[in-house]
């Protein structure tokens, strides 16, 4: 089965059954082309246009971007690139997907083990946490086998060539095969077959009964067919009732023969009959022998660093198929070994696991992002603008070509935040100027700073010792309110009044003066007013304001510094645009200003960082834009073109 998911700004997906096709080709490519047959010439001619057909197919999609894309072939379990690589290399070749003078890593190969490994790391709740020079262990099993990979974690080989900082941290860990075991089950299914049908033989000759052996043949693969559902139910529950064939299905007299042969049994005694075959043991022995050669070659000492640090079992079946999963599992603890986090994932819809073979070539597209300057596509996709870096531009431009800045959008519960590269392009008279492309954008939740305000001051007050406070309102409560019922209601109250008031003090200009700072004003917590608590401006900015606001800037600081983010790159300038009506955030603007700077500057972090539009466009050091200044803001100008690939998984 081939799926061919195309990414541009959405996925889209074709399938395919053409698994076949490409064995055949592998089987008749190496072949002379003096040596094959008319026969085979044709087979082969047959699946090169195949191909070319679904390339067409992926044309029509988006004819504009295919000859500039990256193709990632995913090879299925049992396939290795050193084995099959120059043979699909060829096809994809001759279908014109490639040519020949097209970059090798134009069409680059994903084992399984690579993006089931980078599956796992992008799924955070497998449990499993990855470092650097560790050793893991993956047990695949299918129809036909199991296999056991232990792999070691390493920096991609491509990252030595470019950092070597970047060479010695996680940010691209890729597998390296340390050992690879493979146990045949293809005779599995024949082995449990036959045991069944000898299992009822025997059972009728004891009882002196006689049913046709092609009765029992059909029986036994009925049997076969729902062991799973068998291992699922009661282990007491009666055998005959669990399959409880229906009379529409057989004739009477084949039920009724199919109920006496199943007489007697309950699934945990069948099941455990079925078991105690020689066969099926020194399969199993296989297993167990294999996966305590794996450990005691990789892991010697039990939980040492050196060792496999983790187990990771997958399957590949349709259904649940428990008697193959738990015959393994029971096989490998009835030889004493620990087969902790057993649980099975399930790949036969692997579309995620074939997805995270995308994750490799993005991170190097956020390296070549980082370290590069693009090359800028002319209108008609023909040519390149040549040396448009070699630009000698000025010192003193903040936002200078090939650099980054983010622009960090706050709204009332959320900040949008949008990273900008600057690129250079030539303009109609030759000039170099400046323009931008989106490289990522990413939304943060965030509190209302005005509800955070007003639970930090009401906090403050419940800490207070009330029984000593002016201000006590708790001893005062109604008794006919319980202790939960007075805190709820007075909290809202506050809240409610609390609101007010800071909309009428920052509406007044002269409130935030030395004289006004420090009046009391009485804040009701009760609809009757009883009770009030006296603040002032100056304590709302310093107890609850202040925080407030420093937690917005916290979110930002730790967005450019934070690694899954925007801290990978080189960050020169931020903007910060407050897009809320919020009056806290437009009248203390300089205090977020300066808090953020604060907390740039604990995470090592200094772009220059401008408050709101207008303080930007004021700013005289910013170059020369291909329209105007204005096109710093917002997303990009320019379409990132390299960041789109073609995935084909077998």
């Amino acid at each position: 089965m081939i799926n061919c998911y195309v990414i541009f700004d959405k996925v889209g997906g074709y399938t395919i059954s053409v698994k076949d096709k490409l064995l055949e080709f592998l089987k008749l490519h190496p072949i002379r082309e003096n040596q094959q047959t008319n026969d085979e010439k044709i087979k082969l001619s047959s699946i090169v246009n195949f191909m070319k057909e679904l390339k067409y197919e992926l044309l029509k999609a988006n004819v504009s971007i295919f000859d500039k894309t990256q193709i990632i072939f995913c090879l299925p379990v049992e396939w290795t690139e050193d084995k099959y690589g120059n043979d699909l290399r060829a096809l994809f070749l001759k279908a014109g997907w490639v040519n020949g003078e097209d970059h090798k890593n134009r069409l680059i190969f994903s084992t399984f083990i690579e993006r089931f490994v980078l599956y796992l790391q992008i799924n955070k709740n497998n449990g499993i946490k990855f470092e650097r020079e560790r050793k893991y262990l993956v047990f695949y099993m299918d129809n036909t086998s199991i296999r056991l990979t232990c792999y070691q974690m390493q920096s991609a080989k491509e990252l030595i060539a470019v950092s070597k900082k970047l060479a010695l941290s996680d940010f691209l860990l890729t597998p390296t095969i340390l050992d690879d075991e493979s146990i045949d089950l293809s005779s599995f299914n024949k082995i449990v077959h036959n045991k069944i049908e000898k299992i009822f033989t025997i059972r009728q000759n004891t009882n002196n009964r006689t049913v046709k052996n092609s009765v029992l043949r059909r029986l036994a693969e009925e049997v076969l067919r729902n062991l799973n559902y068998i291992c699922s139910n009661m282990h007491s529950a009666p055998l005959a009732t669990i399959l409880d064939y229906p009379n529409f299905l057989y004739s009477d007299e084949m039920v009724k023969e199919y109920m006496e042969v199943l007489e007697g049994w309950d699934c945990d005694t069948f099941i455990k009959e079925i078991l105690n075959d020689k066969d099926i043991e020194q399969l199993m022995y296989k297993v167990v022998d294999a996966y305590k050669r794996i450990l005691c070659k990789y892991s010697q000492v039990e939980n040492s660093p050196d060792g496999i640090q983790a187990i990771t079992f997958c399957d590949d079946f349709y259904g649940l198929r428990l008697f193959n999963k738990d015959l393994v599992l029971v096989a490998l603890l009835d030889a004493k070994i620990s087969v902790a986090n057993s649980k099975f994932i399930n790949i036969v819809d692997d579309t995620m696991i074939s997805r995270a073979a995308l994750q490799k070539p993005y991170k190097m597209i956020q390296i070549a992002n980082a370290l590069l300057p693009p090359d800028i596509l002319s209108k008609d996709n023909l040519s390149l603008y040549p040396n448009l870096i070699e630009h000698d531009w000025r010192e003193n431009d903040l936002i200078q070509p090939n650099s980054f800045y983010v622009q960090a959008y706050i709204y009332e519960n959320c900040i949008n935040f949008i990273l900008n590269k600057v690129i250079a392009v030539s303009s109609i008279d030759n000039a170099v100027q400046k323009s931008t492309f989106t490289i990522q954008e990413k939304n943060i939740n965030i509190e209302n700073i005005i509800n955070t305000a007003c639970d930090i001051l009401w906090n403050h007050f419940q800490s207070l010792d009330f029984e000593d406070h002016s201000n006590s309102f708790s001893r005062n409560c109604c008794y006919e309110h319980s202790d939960g019922e007075f805190d709820v209601e007075n909290y809202f109250n506050f809240k409610a009044n609390l609101k007010i008031l800071m909309s009428n003090w920052f509406q007044d200009e002269n409130m935030l003066s030395n004289q006004m700072l420090d009046i009391n004003q009485s804040i009701s917590t009760n609809i009757n007013s009883k009770f009030a608590l006296n603040i002032t401006c100056r304590m709302l900015i310093e107890v609850a304001l202040k925080p407030a606001i420093t937690n917005v800037a916290t979110v930002i600081a730790s967005t450019l510094a934070s690694n899954d983010l925007f801290g990978l790159y080189d960050v020169s300038a931020l903007i910060i645009i407050c897009e809320s009506k919020d009056i806290v955030l437009n009248k203390f603007n300089s205090i977020l200003k300066e808090t953020t700077l604060k907390r740039l500057q604990i995470h090592q972090k200094r772009p220059v960082v401008f408050h709101g539009k207008k303080e930007l466009l004021a700013c005289n050091l910013l170059g020369n834009w291909v329209n105007n200044v204005n096109q710093i803001l917002g997303t990009g100008s320019y379409l990132q073109v390299s960041s789109t690939s073609y995935m084909v998984k077998t």
